[in-house]
């Protein structure tokens, strides 16, 4: 019954505060939304009191503040911006941090349901109650890290294919800028799709040099730090074509020792159910006769 109350007077509440916002008595319309309704053709830019950008703007830091703690609980300490910039993510740290609360509170909501239907004893429930949301919010933060770090092993995989393609370009008489293009045009890798935003910031004005140091910043990739290095040599005259081959060379090198590393623990793996099923026999067989001296003694 109390509970059955307290519900009924939260949702008398709110529809009691919706109904006052919609009465001119109530809230008094200031001197812009006054004189607008004589100026036809002006686009209304009222700010509504329940509208999303109301919530969004009350709910930002919040939201930032609760996301960034979880991000910390799982050892995240990278920038939210940085990894959404790197997944080519069309949303802003603030509406991403805005989703994930949105499904802690369902989380929340879902696991007081179960715990009310199920009638959980008292401190389950409330340990349910709380685990709940706090799962949402790490499990979000962890899928978005291993987004970025899928990504950047992918654009690690891409890379020496996409130098070897800009050193036969550059070799061939191309400029820096056609050859990035050409690149961009001609694949949808992630290198690619890099390539396309580091042009996308030259036409906004930004020089070749800032915006490979930016891709730099972003991919934090050793591999890209020495490709933006070579690249920002340009206007020096440097003979970008072998530069960029050799080092398509030695990301193949790279590739192919960790390839090496990877085999061989995985050889070493092999033998580890085979000595655990040859010791566990041999410590038995050694073990009876070690009880059967202990009991002779003893006696």
């Amino acid at each position: 019954m109390i509970r059955l109350l307290v519900l009924s007077l939260l949702l008398g509440t709110a529809g009691l505060s919706m109904l006052l916002a919609r009465a001119p008595w109530f809230r008094q319309p200031n001197l812009a939304s006054r004189l607008r309704v004589h100026t036809p053709g002006l686009p209304d830019r009222r700010p509504r009191i329940l509208g999303a950008r109301s919530f969004r703007d009350a709910l930002g830091p919040a939201a930032e503040h609760v996301g960034g703690w979880a991000a910390r609980a799982v050892g995240i300490n990278e920038d939210l911006s940085t990894r959404l910039e790197r997944l080519h993510r069309a949303m802003t740290p603030t509406q991403f941090r805005i989703t994930q609360l949105r499904q802690a509170v369902l989380a929340l909501l879902g696991a007081a349901v179960v715990a009310t239907v199920l009638s959980v004893a008292t401190a389950p429930g409330l340990l349910l109650v709380f685990v709940a949301p706090m799962l949402s919010l790490l499990i979000d933060e962890q899928r978005l890290a291993l987004a970025s770090q899928r990504w950047k092993r992918d654009l690690v995989l891409e890379l020496p294919t996409v130098e070897e393609q800009m050193a036969m370009l550059l070799d061939a008489g191309w400029s820096l800028g056609g050859t990035l293009q050409r690149v961009a045009d001609r694949s949808c890798g992630p290198a690619s799709q890099d390539i396309a935003r580091l042009l996308r910031s030259v036409r906004r004005g930004n020089t070749y040099r800032d915006s490979l140091r930016e891709w730099s910043v972003i991919a934090d990739v050793p591999a890209v730090d020495r490709l933006a290095a070579i690249l920002s040599l340009a206007d020096q005259g440097a003979d970008l074509g072998r530069l960029v081959s050799d080092e398509a060379q030695l990301g193949r090198e790279e590739r192919h020792r960790e390839l090496l590393a990877a085999v061989e623990r995985k050889g070493q793996q092999v033998w580890i159910p085979v000595t655990v099923a040859a010791l566990v026999p041999g410590c038995m067989l050694l073990a009876l006769p070690f009880l059967r001296a202990l009991s002779f003694f003893a006696s």
